[in-house]
């Protein structure tokens, strides 16, 4: 699945199968291997009074294998907010998280798997240690022929469900291509040829909207600007391929800039 952004990657750890609107980059993808990476920050400054304030920080460590491992959310001042650590089984597949916040609070899920012979998934089974025996969320995948994957996610509680939550489908390409919430609505996405979104069809039982991003790239390919309504968020690359600056404006005026740094092996 992929997620965009520091409170995507959180939501990932706590709920695996919600799908969001923003295109995702590779700094973003919390899935992404990076094996030359040890750490990624990203410092946000928002416009106040004039002028651009650190208002956030953003701290990502990988591990040997260029998975992620931890991934926290810091003031400015770089007292941690909130952060999760991630483990990660033999084959790469998400083994654990734990959740914890500025308080000191913890909360652990586990993750099991059933693949089918050829070592796709089957079925992923979100645990809590805690919780009571039989409460869990699973998620069930139907493979296409396309190479393309539907996948169910279900409620599973002591004494009752399962409570079907909410269904995601996937092209070939591992891109959304329709998220569906247990209440109906629904919102349906298209790519440009580079792969990024180009329209979100969001749909309810009493209407439906469109989101539409215009895209501009590179001679060598990579997104340099990304309009959406009056928003327009621009992309500077270094020479790694790497994002070093996120900076959105409304109009003609700066309105956040997010810079990042790397740390490589």
């Amino acid at each position: 699945m992929r997620i965009a952004g520091w409170l995507m990657g959180v939501v990932l750890a706590l709920a695996p199968q919600l799908a969001f609107a923003d295109p995702v980059l590779r700094h973003e993808d919390v899935e992404a291997v990076r094996a030359e990476l040890r750490t990624m920050t990203g410092r946000t400054y928002e416009m106040k009074q004039g002028k651009l304030v650190e208002t956030a920080r953003e701290v990502r460590a990988y591990d040997r294998a260029g998975r992620i491992a931890r991934h926290e959310r810091r003031k400015p001042d770089g007292t941690i907010e909130v952060g999760v650590d991630y483990t990660w089984d033999a084959n790469g597949r998400l083994a654990t998280h734990a959740y914890r916040d500025h308080t000191g609070r913890t909360e652990v899920r586990t993750y099991a798997y059933k693949l089918d012979p050829s070592a796709r998934i089957l079925e992923r089974t979100l645990r809590n240690p805690a919780a009571p025996a039989g409460e869990y969320l699973r998620d069930v995948y139907q493979w296409r022929t396309d190479g393309g994957r539907d996948v169910t996610t279900y409620r599973h509680y002591a004494k009752e469900g399962p409570y079907r939550s909410s269904t995601e489908s996937y092209d070939a390409k591992n891109r959304l291509e329709r998220a569906c919430s247990e209440h109906g609505s629904c919102s349906m996405y298209e790519y440009d040829r580079h792969g990024d979104v180009t329209r979100i069809r969001q749909q309810t039982a009493d209407d439906h909207h469109y989101l539409v991003f215009t895209s501009e790239y590179d001679p060598t390919g990579r997104l340099i600007k990304r309009v959406h309504g009056p928003s327009e968020t621009r992309y500077v690359w270094s020479a790694r391929g790497d994002i070093g600056e996120v900076i959105t404006s409304q109009g003609k005026a700066v309105t956040m800039k997010t810079v990042y740094t790397y740390a490589y092996r």
